[in-house]
């Protein structure tokens, strides 16, 4: 079953998903890490779960990624160089096209550093995939990252 979004309501990323033309539809994911090792092991296992998943090592490749297709949703983490997380989350606040996009933060900050920015979820690393793949699809299915158990 698919709200009127074409996202799925319950169950699995694909469960309820549209089909079209044989395809499944698919949530579009952007995933933000500058660990290269953290980047492929997450865009992997989100393919596997059957996301579209695009991939960017700073914030500055994430907004160029955004700017070539908006993603249904955001993971990023926060300490990166040259653009950080809290500088890209920042960036996508305040541009009203982008700031609707839902976003995941993940991260092995502690203390003030991980204090959780206007909007967004944390999930501390080391991360648990399962743990991940229901504010995911917390996040897809409302729109709503803190609408999550």
């Amino acid at each position: 079953m698919s709200d009127d979004n074409g996202h799925p309501v319950n169950g699995s990323p694909l469960e309820g998903r549209a089909q079209a033309g044989g395809r499944a539809q698919r949530n579009s994911v952007l995933v933000v890490d500058d660990d290269p090792d953290v980047l492929a092991s997450l865009t992997d296992a989100l393919a596997t779960e059957g996301y579209e998943v695009r991939g960017a090592c700073d914030g500055i490749e994430a907004l160029e990624a955004i700017g070539e297709r908006r993603p249904d949703l955001i993971i990023t983490d926060l300490l990166m160089p040259t653009m950080t997380g809290f500088e890209l989350l920042a960036a996508l606040h305040d541009d009203p096209a982008l700031s609707s996009i839902p976003t995941l933060i993940i991260t092995a900050a502690r203390g003030a550093e991980a204090e959780e920015p206007k909007g967004a979820l944390i999930l501390p690393k080391p991360l648990d995939l399962d743990r991940l793949l229901r504010a995911i699809s917390a996040c897809t299915d409302t729109g709503d990252p803190h609408a999550r158990n």
